[in-house]
Formats: C-alpha cells, sequence, structure tokens
C-alpha cells in the first residue's frame, strides 16, 4: 500500500531521497532548508533532537517548521525527535508524546517518526491519537546502533510496527559483518512480499551497509537518507552520488 503525501507517492518506483535538516537554532535549521530544497531532495527530515535553542518548546518546535515551511513549499516534511537509545537526546515519555502530539495538531509537518520500543508507553495508542485528529502519516521506527538482530527478529520487529498502525515501517541496525547486511536486506524482501505490504524503510549503518541505501527498488527499501554536508547517521552517502547511482540502478532493474 502506497503512501502519497503531498505530490510525493512513497512505495512506487525508486527509493525517494530524503535529505536531513539539522542545527542549534532556528535560523540555522531554515539556512539547511534551503540547501535541501536546491538539492532537489524528494523530502526532508528534520531532526529535532538536535536543536540546543527551545530543545524542548512546542510551540517554538511548530515556530520552526511554519518557517520551513515557508522556505520548502510542497516538499513533505518529517518531523522526528530521535532519543537517546536510538542515536538522538535523552528525554523522557511524557515530553516526548506531547512534542509528538503537539507537532502532529498543528499540521504542519507531513510525516512523523514514532519510536515504537523505546518507550513504556504503548506506541499504537499514540500513533492512532495522531491518526485520529490530524492527515499526518506516521513512520514507526526501530534503531539499533549496537548491532543486527537475526532475520527471524527483524521481520518480527516490523510486524509489530505494522500492528501498531504506522503508515510506514523503519528499521535501521549496525552491521559488523556481510551476513548481517544480507539479513536485513532479507527482512525487507521477507516483509515487502507480503500480501498488502506498507512502504518499508530498511537501513544497514555504516560504511558496511551502505548497499542498502541503494538498493531499495530492488528489495522494498522506499526511502533513502541522504546528505549535503554533514551527515546525520554512519555510512551516509551525498545526495549528488546517492542520485546519480539510483537513476542508473533504475535503468537496469
Amino acid at each position: 500500500m502506497d503512501v502519497t503525501v503531498r505530490n510525493l507517492t512513497i512505495g512506487e518506483g525508486k527509493p525517494k531521497i530524503c535529505v536531513l535538516v539539522m542545527g542549534k537554532n532556528k535560523a540555522e535549521v531554515v539556512e539547511e532548508a534551503k540547501k535541501a530544497v536546491d538539492s532537489k531532495a524528494d523530502l526532508i527530515e528534520w531532526r529535532a533532537d538536535m536543536l540546543r535553542e527551545g530543545e524542548f518548546d512546542e510551540d517554538y518546535h511548530n515556530e520552526i517548521l511554519s518557517e520551513v515551511r515557508k522556505v520548502i513549499g510542497d516538499l513533505p516534511i518529517i518531523y522526528t525527535f530521535r532519543t537517546l537509545p536510538e542515536g538522538g537526546k535523552e528525554i523522557d515519555n511524557e515530553k516526548y508524546q506531547d512534542l509528538i502530539l503537539s507537532v502532529a495538531n498543528a499540521g504542519i509537518t507531513d510525516m512523523i517518526d514514532v519510536e515504537i520500543f523505546s518507550f513504556k508507553f504503548k506506541a499504537r495508542d499514540i500513533i492512532d491519537e495522531i491518526h485520529s485528529f490530524t492527515n499526518v502519516k506516521v513512520i514507526g521506527s526501530y534503531h539499533d546502533f549496537s548491532g543486527t538482530p537475526d532475520t527471524a527478529e527483524l521481520v518480527y520487529r516490523l510486524s509489530v510496527i505494522d500492528n501498531c498502525n504506522a503508515d510506514i515501517l523503519k528499521i535501521a541496525t549496525m552491521p559488523h559483518k556481510k551476513k548481517d547486511v544480507m539479513r536485513i536486506m532479507t527482512a525487507t524482501v521477507l516483509s515487502y512480499t507480503r500480501p498488502n505490504p506498507k512502504p518499508i524503510i530498511s537501513i544497514a549503518m555504516g560504511n558496511m551497509g551502505r548497499i542498502t541505501r541503494l538498493l531499495g527498488e530492488f528489495t522494498g527499501s522506499s526511502i533513502t537518507f541522504a546528505s549535503i554536508g554533514k551527515s546525520s547517521a554512519p555510512g551516509q552517502m551525498e545526495i549528488t552520488e546517492v542520485r546519480e547511482i539510483l537513476d542508473r540502478l533504475d535503468a537496469v532493474l
């Protein structure tokens, strides 16, 4: 089941290229958003956990999103506050939920990343609440910076994310050997070839996992992340290089 946000359909054709937007304050975030537009990315992800000013201020986050929207026009936005266990910043359960629901309710962003396994709250409850009062889509995510679970566990985690009513399923893990990379690719294929699959984003991080950022059209991973400067994740590649490789692969797949 493809997901359409604004003029972008996620799940069809080549993986869509998402550029990470980061900054310590509003001015820096807006400037990075301008660069993302110039890079001709398909969509952007704002990593709100990178803020140093107004880190947990709901109004400030929505103010930044409003300014970003003015700059990027109809380019889709993913709002992400990555937590400490999954590579971001320490934040308690209540504040995490407050930020996500406030941003969803404002209706400026198009998608919100919700970590499925980080907190003790029921992820499905917060996702259902987002869906109940907004058209914002949810990316249900799981990140493991220490290693890569076996294939069965990865497939299981994707099914849990699916059962939490996320619109898009995301897994990212750290490989230590080539077999780890093959496991996450296999888990993606197995999940994507089920009846009526939702779009999947799957990434093996680090240099060893770069191939997963490029073969999404073959494995079923629908979004790849690229940088236009400082990378936000190990193994992330520059957008010009990613686009060129994806175009060449699309010609033969």
